[in-house]
């Protein structure tokens, strides 16, 4: 006998009753699962892999919840004024709008921005320059500080300066500014660090640039800090640099624009967020022995100690804090980690090294015809767009380098009357250009001889890691000049082989010309052609740059410009090649053009 068929309600009741048991289920279960994977942190990334699985998790579970209420026809309830939906239904209602609003949120933090579409590999590289132009860029305002902490012309009631503290106060604060523009720079690209994925797949980049653009900015607010009492001792000081100096490329109102940036109201709770989100950091997440693990526990280590060192200043006093309140901290964070702005994100993205990163606008068939005008003992004037390096150093030039030519254009050269003299007297035995230099530095000329990947080298230069022998591919850039000097072969010769003996020394962040044992790209030149007993040469001479005797690149373009025209002149012009952002080209200009060069703002273009 067949049984009776089930009542419709029945049936729809059981449904309900399947649903409401699956859809209270599934809550905890989704609750369990996101624990597990962040404690267990097995390498599934938490964004999104793990959170749309959750946020989906719980879409299902409050829609059974739900259609089991509207199955039982539950979600009313009669009251005397009417009908009106249960508490129940209205709360499970709204945790579905939380859920679509974590959909929406998750839908922004994945974001792709500038720092997270870097491969692992290239953010790699990318984070060892930005963690070392830090360190470089970070000493030199503290440097700068110091200088003028201790300058008689910022001592209180000294008066008006006079023109020499002028000049040494100016040239200091623009360095200042220039030290300002590369750590704001690498802050601001940094600042995503909070759209890499906080579990293990990705932890160690997010860690290292929270610590890196947490670290630009602690260096900027103390510097700002001890800047800021120093020159207001001295009001006709903050008088001076406030007003505007054409020359230098400065607006009226720079040091009170940016100590207003950096020395603001808003400098307590800014300070505060970063010491807590570091705090929160160690505490909860317990993410210090990582930074340790991946080589970065010296910057988390330089982030607690220049907090101690704002905290012994009252700069991290919670109590003066107050008025911002943790709120404000939060929002801090809030505001320039978890939800920055996109426009700021396109400002950096089309000002920093990041930009048409990996080629440059010289083309290799540019750097040939170039070969070809370039002699022996030329110098050379670079610049590579878009790179932070460019804002931290004086003029449009940044970089010089000396040409000597392959191994073959360099013995067709040295194939002359004078240079065998010359090595006939060095060598105490009558040979070659290239023997005395293979005899005398036998691992530089292999190097040399071997060139690299198929490249030649044709010059050598002072860049980071050292002084080395380079590549006209690897290093002429998208703009560069060429300047002849004028001296004989045999001082040229003597320029070259100088020049050997400084190949491999390393680089000189301090800039000190004083001593040879690490040299920078114009000690190099300043070096290879400076007369000596029995070495004839060039007198290039150097500039006071904030106290210290150097020679920036631009100062050999201006020196050229001087002198252009002029018998007993220095340099002749030989060749320059400009670029043109707009076109995305780098063309062969004119001697005219060349000298407008140092008017050039050194932000425009990099």
């Amino acid at each position: 006998m067949t049984p009776a068929p089930l009542p419709p309600d029945s049936c729809r009741l059981r449904a309900a009753a399947v649903f409401e048991v699956l859809g209270y289920a599934g809550l905890p279960i989704g609750i369990g699962m996101g624990i597990g994977y962040w404690i267990s942190d097995a390498g599934v990334p938490w964004l999104p892999n793990v959170v749309d699985g959750l946020i989906a998790l719980g879409f299902i579970s409050l829609a059974l919840m739900l259609a089991s209420i509207r199955m039982r026809r539950d979600h009313v309830e009669i009251t005397p004024e009417g009908q009106r939906v249960r508490k129940r239904v209205a709360f499970l209602f709204f945790l579905f709008l939380v859920a679509a609003g974590a959909w929406t949120a998750r839908q922004h933090a994945v974001k792709p921005a500038p720092l997270t579409l870097l491969s692992p590999a290239v953010y790699s590289q990318a984070f060892a320059v930005d963690a070392d132009r830090f360190v470089e860029h970070a000493a030199g305002i503290a440097t700068m500080v110091t200088r003028l902490e201790s300058a008689p012309a910022l001592a209180e009631d000294a008066g008006v300066m006079g023109a020499d503290d002028e000049a040494f106060v100016l040239a200091t604060w623009m360095a200042v500014l220039d030290y300002t523009a590369a750590l704001e720079g690498t802050r601001e690209f940094h600042e995503d660090w909070y759209r890499f994925d906080p579990s293990r797949i990705a932890r160690p980049r997010l860690l290292r640039s929270f610590l890196l653009s947490t670290a630009c900015e602690l260096a900027l607010a103390e510097s700002a800090a001890r800047l800021g009492g120093v020159v207001r001792r001295n009001d006709s000081v903050r008088k001076f640099l406030d007003t505007p100096h054409p020359s230098a490329g400065l607006p009226g109102e720079t040091f009170s624009r940016w100590s207003q940036v950096f020395e603001g109201g808003e400098t307590q709770a800014r300070l505060l967020g970063a010491a807590q989100t570091l705090k929160w950091m160690e505490d909860v997440m317990n993410w210090r022995p990582d930074a340790f693990a991946t080589g970065e526990g010296w910057l988390w280590t330089d982030v607690e100690d220049r907090l101690d060192r704002l905290d012994a200043m009252g700069l991290l006093d919670r109590t003066a804090a107050v008025a911002a309140g943790e709120g404000e901290a939060l929002r801090r964070v809030i505001k320039r980690s978890w939800l920055p702005a996109q426009t700021e994100v396109a400002l950096w993205f089309g000002n920093t090294k990041l930009r048409r990163n990996g080629w440059f606008l010289i083309t290799p068939e540019q750097q040939e015809v170039l070969d070809g005008e370039l002699q022996t003992g030329d110098l050379l004037v670079t610049r590579k767009n878009w790179y932070m390096s460019n804002v931290g150093l004086p003029g449009w030039w940044p970089h010089g380098i000396l040409y000597i030519g392959s191994p073959d254009k360099l013995t067709a050269w040295a194939d002359d009357d004078e240079v065998r003299a010359l090595v006939e007297e060095l060598a105490g035995t009558p040979m070659s250009l290239p023997d005395y230099l293979a005899r005398k530095h036998p691992e530089v000329w292999m190097q040399y001889a071997r060139g690299l990947r198929g490249q030649p080298f044709r010059l050598i230069e002072g860049h980071k890691p050292g002084i080395t022998l380079s590549t006209l591919a690897g290093s002429s850039g998208d703009s560069l000049g060429a300047l002849r000097p004028r001296v004989g072969k045999r001082a040229k010769a003597h320029a070259v082989i100088e020049a050997f003996s400084h190949v491999g020394k390393p680089y000189d962040f301090d800039f000190d010309f004083a001593t040879e044992h690490a040299l920078v790209c114009t000690e190099l030149i300043w070096r290879s052609y400076r007369p000596a007993e029995g070495k004839e040469g060039l007198d290039l001479g150097l500039v006071d740059v904030a106290g210290r005797q150097t020679l920036p690149a631009i100062e050999l373009v201006n020196r050229y410009i001087a002198e252009r025209g002029q018998p007993d002149r220095m340099f002749d012009f030989v060749y320059f090649l400009d670029a043109r952002e707009d076109e995305q080209v780098s063309v062969v200009s004119t001697e005219e053009e060349f000298i407008t060069t140092p008017l050039r703002g050194k932000w425009i273009g990099g």
